[in-house]
């Protein structure tokens, strides 16, 4: 082994104490054409550097000439531009504002040629992309009937306020918007509980509330002559999710999982009757609190069971976090189902590759 050691070492040191890449042998023709071939390599490169630095130098003045003031009108003329290729009935940008409780300061209303509505919701956290769907259907529609001379020569318009799914926080937007900016129709608003926290203003005839994003029955009183509500079809969706876990794919292993909020409460009590009246006991009942979002502890009690079937009643990120953790801890073979809410499921587990998610609409 020492004799190799020093055989290599030896064999190291000839090698380096060669002259590595030795100029070959060159003629003195040679050595002329190089030399004129390298004094016309230096003289382009000089003249190919002037003409960069020159460049650079008048691109430098231009900027530096242009004021702050002709900068901005610049890319007002800019904008107006990028706006004249957007269709007429397109939402323009300060449409899409939201506004905070604490910044309500800064919002101007006109009545005499608008209508206002306004629309709270959760345009925070993991309700924003449904906030933002509904505004944007909403707003949608409102342009085209602007377009079209708005309503007895007023147009309309929607005012987005982020309540953070807070219904302390909602109540006191209905009432400074009521009181301050005169807004009393709410159209779109989000939030079972935040609704219904604000019933007291519903019965007083205080504010209007259209087509709320909510599932309790309490709003759907006959009596409550200020509301009006969407068609709400979730009960043929919980009858399609039942009829497709039972009967087309056959599973009699079943969990419900579900949030903590009444809509979702409810969906999951009305969906647990129905597989009684199938014959069916769900092996296990799991809810999440939306607040802390903590998905592992109810997923680990749902996995506990090995169901074969997932009938989830919540929104799409924390059913989608919900199949990860049935991934993480190795549990490939579920099925997972859901309600319209959780439609978004297979797009944000796409990446995962297997992981298939149907629900109902």
């Amino acid at each position: 082994m020492k004799h190799r050691i020093l055989t290599l070492l030896t064999a190291l040191s000839l090698f380096c104490s060669m002259p590595l890449c030795a100029p070959p042998d060159t003629t003195p023709a040679q050595a002329t054409e190089e030399a004129t071939e390298k004094k016309t390599d230096d003289k382009l490169a000089k003249v190919t550097v002037k003409k960069i630095e020159k460049k650079v130098e008048v691109e430098v003045e231009k900027i530096e000439d242009i004021t702050p003031e002709e900068q901005a009108k610049k890319e007002e003329e800019e904008k107006a531009k990028e706006k004249e290729l957007l269709p007429a009935t397109a939402v323009p940008e300060e449409e899409l504002v939201v506004y905070q409780l604490d910044t309500l300061k800064d919002l101007t209303v006109d009545h005499t040629t608008t209508i206002p509505f306004a629309m709270t919701g959760g345009f925070s956290g993991h309700f924003k992309l449904y906030a933002e769907l509904i505004r944007n259907g909403m707003l949608a529609y409102f342009n085209r009937i602007n377009h079209e001379g708005g309503i007895n020569g007023k147009t309309l318009r929607l005012i987005c306020l982020d309540d953070h799914g807070n219904p302390q926080l909602t109540q006191k937007i209905f009432n400074k918007m009521r009181k301050k900016h005169k807004v009393d129709m709410f159209l779109g608003s989000m939030g079972t509980r935040s609704i219904v926290h604000s019933l007291p203003l519903i019965k007083s005839k205080k504010i209007g509330i259209f087509f709320p994003w909510g599932g309790s029955d309490t709003l759907r009183d006959p009596q409550l002559t200020n509301i009006i509500n969407g068609l709400g079809e979730l009960e043929p969706q919980l009858d399609e999710l039942v009829t497709y876990t039972t009967q087309v794919m056959g599973f009699k292993r079943i969990a419900l999982f579900h949030s903590d909020g009444t809509f979702s409460s409810n969906a999951m009590k009305t969906t647990q009757e129905k597989l009684r009246a199938n014959g069916i006991e769900p092996l296990v009942v799991a809810s999440y609190n939306r607040d802390t979002m903590d998905i592992n502890t109810p997923a680990d009690k749902i996995i506990a069971h090995d169901p074969k079937v997932v009938i989830c009643f919540g929104s799409s990120h924390p059913t989608s976090k919900l199949v990860s953790r049935f991934f993480e801890l190795g549990h490939y073979g579920t099925t997972f189902v859901g309600i319209d809410s959780t439609m978004f499921v297979g797009n944000i587990l796409k990446e995962k590759g297997n992981a298939i998610f149907s629900y109902a609409s």
